[in-house]
């Protein structure tokens, strides 16, 4: 294994980590939280990342599509889809009685993430049938009257395209566009930097909007995704 630590100081907790893993010599495995999203934390291990549920584990074995640019953990299918689909319970996110703040809905949104990386991996295989299955599980699970949608949402449509569920992709990606635009409005006449956060998460939104829209070809949604993104470029 070959990875980079950095110049600067190591701290206790990272030299821990490094302990265990040459301690350990592979007995048992070794993880990382997917909620541990400070690139310093993970010691230049990302290209031996391996995603398995809401955990990276760490595999003496490099991901030979890893990109330093893109997204840490190679999706091992079979196993990250028993995770999703069989082993974890997913209590209340379809209930729109239930109330969740902005903390609560941080869970969600990376379960949405894990759904749409395995529906993508099916594909890049395929698999249209399977990619299919998990979008349409991942939508059941968090509806959006309970969990409204987010910036992980617009990556489940190739998938909901791919298998034949035109008519739902365009109704979902019609949802998060008019919701955003109708946001972004708002944020334009408050110009506050109390709303910074609301307004990154609705320009992330329009732009997974945009870049699914091309995916699937649908130019006339992207040159609309794009025409609300554009005077917001170069900020």
């Amino acid at each position: 294994m070959e990875f980079n630590l950095g110049k600067g100081a190591i701290e206790k907790k990272s030299l821990l980590v490094l302990d265990i893993l040459a301690a350990n010599q592979w007995k048992r495995p070794v993880y990382f939280a997917t909620s541990v999203a400070l690139p310093q934390d993970h010691l230049g291990l990302e290209p031996y990342f391996q995603l398995e549920g809401l955990a990276w584990r760490i595999l003496p074995l490099k991901d030979p599509h890893y990109e330093p640019r893109g997204e840490a953990g190679y999706v091992e299918k079979d196993i990250l889809y028993d995770k999703l689909m069989r082993q974890f319970s997913y209590r209340g996110l379809d209930n729109p009685t239930l109330f969740h703040d902005d903390n609560s809905l941080m869970f969600p949104a990376s379960y949405r993430d894990k759904f749409a990386r395995l529906a993508t991996a099916y594909l890049a295989a395929g698999d249209s049938v399977t990619a299919r299955r998990v979008a349409d599980k991942c939508l059941a699970l968090m509806p959006d009257k309970a969990i409204p949608y987010d910036f992980y949402t617009p990556q489940l449509l190739p998938a909901l395209i791919a298998g034949g569920e035109q008519k739902r992709a365009k109704e979902l990606q019609d949802i998060l566009f008019a919701r955003s635009q109708q946001a972004l409005r708002y944020y334009s006449t408050n110009p506050n930097s109390v709303f910074e956060r609301e307004l990154g998460q609705h320009l992330a939104t329009i732009q997974q909007l945009y870049l699914a829209a091309q995916q699937i070809g649908d130019t006339r949604r992207a040159n609309q995704a794009y025409a609300l993104l554009r005077p917001y470029l170069g900020q």
